[in-house]
């Protein structure tokens, strides 16, 4: 099962066959936390949008919590996700009450427009998009908003063999490790580089060559999408079904493309996020696990000032 010998201290311990071992630990989490939440996500009764009561209403915060936490550490090593910025030079006071809740994706898909139709305020931090609704105030995170826009987009658009691809003058060429270059240029992921809109060549020992990009991609720097894309090809091993590997790499190209927390944005760039959001069967998350808005009725807001208790 391991090879002992792969380091002179025996620091290191090599399994000679991670394939059964990925699945093993894959299989295994998905399996608790599905049995742990799974009954939360799909059955706990959720208010409308624009019908909310008040701080009665059952809210997954939980589950929320749990599964931001541990998508961020394991997309991003332990780290927190680059987006993130600080905003002011003191310690800002906490933004949420207890009882802001996530909005979901019962309450998105239960009228069409809903997302578009909400009052615009303004920006926040250039990274919160602050809306209102008739009973409710919104804050929508603009980078997950985007990310989960641009996900939903390129699955729907590879499903469909339709990626709009741009082709540049001349090929661009990208610095990378020899493992990452032969791993993307292997032939065996040529179709699936072919549908994400990407054509790739191997030129050199540590040089990768890029003809076409999908369009969305144009003006986003490859280098560390594409160091994400090796990794995940090479940890998927043959043990990995194919529809995983696929939807943690449109989840990547998403990240990538994303509108950046502390992007200052136009009125109407904000107003085309929001008809954008109402373009797909919306989720609460974007794909990695973080919210993509909370909200506040106005009764929370009321007892937050005192106005009732």
């Amino acid at each position: 099962m391991v090879d002992v010998n792969v380091h002179p201290t025996k620091a290191q311990v090599k399994f000679k066959d991670n394939g059964p071992v990925f699945r093993f630990v894959s299989r295994s989490l998905k399996d608790a936390l599905e049995k742990h939440f799974g009954q939360a996500m799909t059955r706990e009764p959720t208010p409308n949008l624009a019908d909310a009561t008040g701080p009665d209403s059952p809210t997954p915060w939980l589950l929320n919590e749990v599964t931001t936490q541990y998508n961020q550490k394991s997309f991003y090593g332990g780290n927190s996700p680059p987006e993130q910025q600080t905003f002011g030079t003191g310690s800002a006071p906490a933004l949420a009450p207890t009882s802001g809740k996530t909005i979901t994706e019962t309450d998105l898909n239960a009228e069409t427009g809903v997302w578009s139709s909400l009052h615009l305020i303004g920006q926040a931090a250039n990274t919160y998009i602050v809306c209102q609704s008739p009973r409710a105030l919104v804050l929508i995170d603009q980078h997950a908003a985007h990310e989960r826009v641009l996900f939903e987009k390129i699955k729907k658009e590879t499903q469909e063999s339709r990626v709009e691809v741009q082709k540049g003058l001349f090929e661009e060429l990208i610095e990378l490790d020899r493992e990452s270059i032969e791993t993307l240029t292997d032939p065996r992921h040529q179709n699936l580089f072919q549908d994400l809109g990407f054509e790739l060549l191997d030129r050199g020992p540590t040089t990768l060559s890029v003809t076409t990009r999908p369009a969305f991609l144009v003006d986003v720097g490859l280098k560390p999408l594409f160091e994400r894309v090796a990794e995940q090809l090479n940890e998927s091993g043959s043990s990995r079904a194919m529809d995983d590997l696929m939807t943690d790499i449109w989840a990547t190209m998403s990240c990538h493309g994303a509108i950046r927390a502390g992007k200052t944005l136009s009125h109407g760039e904000m107003k085309a996020l929001l008809r954008q959001m109402d373009e797909f069967a919306f989720s609460s998350f974007c794909p990695h696990g973080r919210p993509v808005s909370v909200q506040w009725t106005l009764r929370d807001l009321e007892k937050l000032f005192k106005r009732i208790v």
